[in-house]
């Protein structure tokens, strides 16, 4: 009968697919998330392909959530540059996730320093906010400690 994933591929191809087979298919979705997002983003800049079903996309950030580094960042807001006319909508369920696990990995205070380096360069707090993936009142937080 074969396995879940061939019974899938074989629906979908109209025909039995085994396992080790190559088969282009049309997917239900696909998703993208900030490790894997801007590496398939530059094979499709490489191929100049476009994504066929733009529509049927999601983009979670929920693996460098909050940002920790300038790069991760810079993910962040590709895959939200994307969002704009390629995915249907975001995944935000990191942000809770994130902060909890980032306490423990010292990613917090990463996507802090991260923040303050982003205002530097005279960014405004909302861009911050998406770019370092963390609510806006957060970004007002950190930022007001400084003041004070």
């Amino acid at each position: 009968m074969g396995t879940a994933v061939e019974k899938i591929f074989s629906r979908k191809a109209g025909r039995t697919v085994h396992s080790g087979e190559i088969v282009t298919v049309e997917t239900d979705c696909y998703m993208l998330h900030d490790l894997n997002g801007p590496v398939a983003l530059d094979y499709f800049d490489q191929f100049h392909e476009k994504v066929k079903s733009p529509e049927r996309g999601l983009i979670s950030l929920c693996h460098l959530s909050p940002a920790p580094t300038a790069g991760a960042a810079d993910h962040h807001k590709r895959l939200r540059e994307i969002l704009e006319h390629e995915a249907k909508s975001i995944l935000r369920e990191g942000w809770q996730q994130g902060r909890r696990e980032g306490e423990d990995y010292g990613r917090m205070e990463q996507a802090k320093e991260t923040a303050f380096n982003l205002r530097t360069i005279g960014l405004e707090e909302e861009t911050i906010a998406k770019m370092v993936n963390v609510p806006v009142s957060v970004i007002r937080e950190w930022f007001a400690e400084v003041v004070s």
